[in-house]
C-alpha cells in the first residue's frame, strides 16, 4: 500500500465575503473536474483527494465562538514540500481566489 499523508489548513473567513468566496468555490464544480479553470482538481498527480469547506460561524465544545472558516484539506504523496509545489503549479489561481477572501490572506 502507498503511504499518504494528510493536510489541512483552516482560515477564518472575512466578515462580509461569504457570498462571494460560495461563488467561488461554485466555480470550481465543473463537472469534469480536470476542466476546472479554477482549481484542476483532475491535474494533481500526487492528489488522492481535495476538498474545499466551509465552516459556519458557531461554537465549539466548550462554547468558545468559532469564526465562519474556509477548510482546504488533500491526501497526497509524499514529501509535503513536492504537495506544495504540485498544488500551486496545478492550482495557484484557484487556491488564491478562494483564500483571498479569507482573513490574513496576502496577495504576494
Amino acid at each position: 500500500m502507498i503511504h499518504q499523508e494528510a493536510y489541512m489548513l483552516a482560515v477564518p473567513i472575512k466578515p462580509g465575503h461569504m457570498d462571494a468566496l460560495r461563488t467561488t468555490l461554485a466555480r470550481m464544480t465543473h463537472p469534469s473536474v480536470a476542466e476546472n479553470a479554477l482549481l484542476p482538481f483532475g491535474q494533481l498527480q500526487r492528489v488522492h483527494f481535495a476538498r474545499f469547506l466551509i465552516l459556519d460561524e458557531g461554537k465549539s465544545h466548550d462554547g468558545t465562538p468559532c469564526p465562519a472558516s474556509l477548510v482546504f484539506s488533500t491526501c497526497y504523496d509524499p514529501p509535503f514540500e513536492t504537495h506544495l509545489t504540485e498544488l500551486m503549479d496545478v492550482g495557484e489561481t484557484g487556491l488564491r481566489a478562494a483564500f483571498a477572501h479569507c482573513e490574513g490572506f496576502d496577495e504576494s
